[in-house]
């Protein structure tokens, strides 16, 4: 009898994270790891305080190989310093995730921020937001993580499908649907909060191929 897959379970913020996960993540992932580990996203339908009890949740399951967070910087659950650095931000939200989690469980667990908010990324590739919003002029975003809380990427997407499609962005349907376009080169190369995410999963993935194939 085979052996079950093993999981990495990401607790999403929301649709859009969930929608990034499967149409995004999900299918390189299979690329590099077949279905050895699987990636389980988790919509928390924005309860971040859920975080706490889930982890030891998920955890005490053998599958279970990590819980990482899929949470966006952008209307963060915490007050964030001002006076601090973007690397500050991110690091004090990472421990107030940490914080909700008993520390038996820490090793274990991955808290990881979407900077500033996940539309970022959708920004890294101009060229495939370009071809949805059939308009080849966009600016180009070199540093698409930075773009900040006085205008997140949310709202920049939502102001150019006003402009360019003359309707609504929903960030359950638009957000499948781009993610599904969107090039990974593009988004590790420009986005290093991304980059550290996606790095960090494979981490926990090979470190487990590892400990598999020296049984």
């Amino acid at each position: 009898m085979s052996q079950p897959s093993r999981q990495i379970v990401i607790l999403c913020e929301g649709d859009s994270e969930v929608y990034c996960v499967k149409r995004f993540l999900q299918p390189r992932w299979r690329e590099k790891f077949g279905t050895s580990i699987v990636l389980k996203p988790i919509n928390l339908y924005a309860k971040i305080k859920k975080i706490g009890k889930r982890t030891p949740m998920h955890l005490q399951d053998k599958r279970i190989l990590a819980v990482f967070t899929l949470i966006d910087l952008y209307r963060a659950p915490i007050k964030c310093n001002q006076k601090s650095s973007l690397a500050e931000k991110v690091q004090q939200l990472k421990d107030h995730l940490r914080s909700l989690v008993s520390k038996e469980y820490h090793k274990t667990f991955h808290p990881c921020i979407a900077v500033h908010e996940l539309e970022g990324w959708l920004l890294a590739d101009k060229e495939a937001l370009a071809q949805y919003l059939h308009y080849n002029k966009l600016p180009k975003w070199q540093e698409p993580e930075k773009i900040n809380f006085q205008k997140p990427p949310s709202v920049r997407i939502k102001d150019l499908f006003q402009k360019h499609l003359k309707r609504r962005y929903g960030k359950g349907t638009d957000a499948a649907i781009l993610f599904g376009k969107a090039g990974f080169e593009r988004i590790y190369d420009k986005c290093p909060h991304f980059r550290e995410f996606w790095d960090t999963l494979c981490k926990v993935a090979e470190h487990r191929t590892v400990r598999d194939t020296n049984r």
